[in-house]
């Protein structure tokens, strides 16, 4: 986020029942100008879910009138982490994906969500349009 964000806190995402089950995800909250920004890393599956809700949450609450969602590090995107997109869709957040991840823009075409939702290759160009 180019050094220009205030009140960044980091997430971890909730562990497994398991005692063995390491922590999947962490998403790291911050503002840039009027925008709300959220940088997520690792899996958003079921198991994070909950966590990448509430990241996503609290993001908008900091932000402004724009939120910027960076996946650009998401090693794997599920049905839960496409359903959290959605939910911003249909509350019609303004919202845009940060990503050159191919896991993540696969993900997106396959389920529309390239359509409805703009995707750039950087903070800075998802700032700037």
């Amino acid at each position: 986020m180019d050094g220009r964000t205030s009140d960044q806190h980091e997430m971890p995402a909730e562990p497994g029942s398991g005692p063995m089950q390491p922590l999947t995800a962490t998403f790291t909250m911050g503002r840039v100008g009027s925008a709300g920004v959220i940088v997520a890393t690792g899996e958003l599956d079921l198991q994070t879910d909950g966590a990448f809700g509430a990241a996503l949450d609290a993001a908008r609450a900091n932000g402004g009138d724009l939120l910027v969602v960076d996946l650009s590090a998401v090693t794997f995107m599920g049905s839960a982490g496409i359903a959290q997109l959605v939910r911003l869709y249909r509350e019609e957040v303004r919202t845009v994906v940060v990503t050159q991840s191919r896991v993540v823009l696969r993900t997106l075409e396959l389920t529309g969500l390239r359509e409805v939702i703009a995707v750039y290759a950087t903070v800075a160009a998802a700032l700037s349009n």
